[in-house]
């Protein structure tokens, strides 16, 4: 049987509890486009945040669902989501908590930091150098950097976006540092 698609499953909470010795939140949501299955969750609190223990996912009844768990169930679950259900839920909770209960707000950005300008100032400068000595100057440097050369390609399409390399003619090697990329490197 195939489970109409849906753009995101959403979760609703169908019982939550919060141990205040362990610092873990157990929550039981319904999953919104699949019915018959919940999603039962341990996430523990810790000085970072959130972060989840254990997912399962299982029958609200004794009886499993003609459709079993599918792919798609498991792609449309989100476990951001989840995650910021419990920070709104700790949020409402805080009146009733103790006053040593965790900070769950999120004030800082999740991911991958990016890279500042003089990382790619200090990359034009090297493939810049690389052209003085070589008509491969990709090639050079994935060698050096121990990267694919579609990899130091990208890099040197970054520099050219941010404007620490001039234009080099189409479908070969040039370009130099631009005066924005030498101050930043004197800067750095």
């Amino acid at each position: 049987m195939v489970t109409p698609k849906t753009e995101r499953s959403t979760l609703r909470v169908v019982a939550s509890s919060y141990g205040h010795d362990e610092k873990r939140f157990g929550v039981v949501c319904d999953i919104e486009g699949y019915p018959g299955w919940q999603l039962l969750s341990d996430v523990e609190v810790t000085p970072d945040g959130l972060r989840l223990r254990r997912l399962v996912i299982e029958p609200s009844r004794d009886v499993t669902p003609d459709s079993g768990i599918t792919t798609r169930m498991l792609r449309e679950i989100r476990t951001g989501a989840l995650l910021a259900l419990l920070r709104k839920m700790a949020e409402q909770m805080a009146p009733y908590l103790p006053s040593d209960a965790p900070d769950l707000s999120v004030n800082h950005r999740v991911g991958r930091r990016g890279r500042d300008d003089r990382f790619y100032a200090r990359w034009a400068a090297e493939y810049a150098a690389a052209l003085t000595r070589s008509g491969h100057p990709v090639a050079e440097l994935s060698a050096r950097h121990n990267l694919s050369a579609s990899q130091v390609r990208n890099l040197v399409h970054a520099c050219r976006k941010r404007g620490m390399l001039t234009a080099a003619p189409p479908g070969r090697p040039g370009g130099e540092l631009t005066a924005r990329a030498t101050e930043l490197l004197r800067e750095g």
